[in-house]
């Protein structure tokens, strides 16, 4: 951005910087920031961009001054989901599939729409798709682990949710479900593994459990 060149090496002026791409939605120009300012700060911020990054779901190329734009439209079409509005969400999922064509945010966010109903091959088809276009995308990793544990396909369960806690690791519910597949698997010995590393990261214990709250494609 321009006033990178102006910063020099104070440590405490790139930070304020970071800060403010980030809430921009600048994740990249972010992520350059806050790596010149060490600190425990800076590695905050350096994590949720990451997190953010894996959360919408990024292309290949660059999306160089349209970030920011890509980030703030993606995000606002997760916050409809999050209200309940999905029909808003898919209409913000189409929009910006017209404005980032090669983009794969729009196809995450129907992914996570179709998580919200009861058809597991509506959900396969969108997190299948979703997960072509974002390998790195968290969420369609994560759904598609649900999904095929509602049709009892615990190997590909387990193999999507260990791909998802790669990706992110920072929620407890995959976690939980992924417990919960190895357990179905009788691979009692996995699942405690699972639950220690768990502990260890978080400090606080895991209960197994295949779906989280409000799952509905049983």
């Amino acid at each position: 951005t321009r006033a990178e060149p102006k910063l020099g090496k104070e440590p405490a002026a790139w930070l304020w910087l970071a800060q403010l791409q980030y809430s921009a939605g600048a994740l990249s120009a972010a992520e350059r920031a806050a790596a010149k300012a060490p600190g425990k700060n800076a590695d905050l911020i350096a994590a949720e961009t990451a997190r953010t990054r894996s959360f919408i779901g990024f292309p290949a190329q660059p999306l160089q001054e349209r970030e920011p734009e890509y980030v703030t439209a993606a995000l606002a079409a997760h916050e409809q989901i999050d209200k309940g509005q999905l029909q808003l969400a898919v209409a913000k999922a189409l929009e910006l599939s017209k404005k980032f064509p090669n983009a794969p945010a729009a196809a995450v966010v129907q992914c996570r729409v179709k998580s919200r109903g009861k058809s597991v091959a509506e959900i396969q088809q969108a997190c299948g798709e979703a997960a072509k276009s974002a390998p790195n995308a968290f969420l369609p990793q994560y759904i598609l682990g649900l999904a095929q544990s509602a049709q009892s396909r615990w190997a590909d369960a387990e193999k999507s949710l260990s791909r998802a806690i790669e990706i992110d690791g920072s929620t407890r519910e995959v976690w939980a479900s992924l417990a919960a597949v190895q357990l179905k698997q009788n691979e009692t010995a996995a699942a405690r593994a699972s639950q220690a590393t768990y502990k260890e990261r978080f400090g606080a214990a895991l209960t197994p459990m295949l779906w989280p709250r409000g799952w509905a494609a049983h």
